[in-house]
């Protein structure tokens, strides 16, 4: 049964925002759970994919995750075998971060996966409408 919404509230576009992202995520969640992963995963390997490897403090700043899950991710990965860890050859005490083949690999497939729950949320819209609000969403994240 589709939630009821407040018509107060549905005049405010943080409102609908949330709500939508809400939806969103749940989609994502559960489709990224039945593979044994959670968004975060996924947003480490999309760091990694787009950026090359990358320190840990790196990854949790660029990411604003805390720099203890985002070692848990890390440690979640490298037992999937999606990223190593390396020494960082210009400082020793620093561990670089690299996503695998097999990692890009997996990265790829969640992307689409994505995408797809995407098209789905998106369907009442026409492509037009839809380029429009993710550059308008784009815009708003500064990107």
């Amino acid at each position: 049964m589709p939630a009821s919404h407040p018509p107060s509230l549905l005049t405010l576009t943080t409102y609908l925002l949330s709500q939508t992202a809400k939806v969103a995520k749940r989609q994502l969640d559960a489709q990224l759970q039945e593979r044994g992963m959670r968004l975060r995963h996924m947003l480490v390997l999309a760091w990694l994919t787009d950026n090359g490897p990358t320190g840990q403090l790196s990854l949790a700043t660029n990411l604003a995750l805390d720099p203890s899950d985002v070692t848990a991710t890390i440690d979640d990965l490298e037992h999937m075998k999606l990223v190593k860890r390396s020494v960082d050859p210009s400082d020793r005490r620093r561990k670089l971060i690299t996503v695998t083949s097999r990692g890009e690999t997996e990265f790829r497939s969640l992307h689409e996966l994505a995408a797809q729950i995407s098209d789905e949320l998106l369907a009442p819209l026409s492509e037009r409408r839809r380029a429009a609000l993710q550059a308008d969403l784009r815009t708003i994240l500064g990107s």
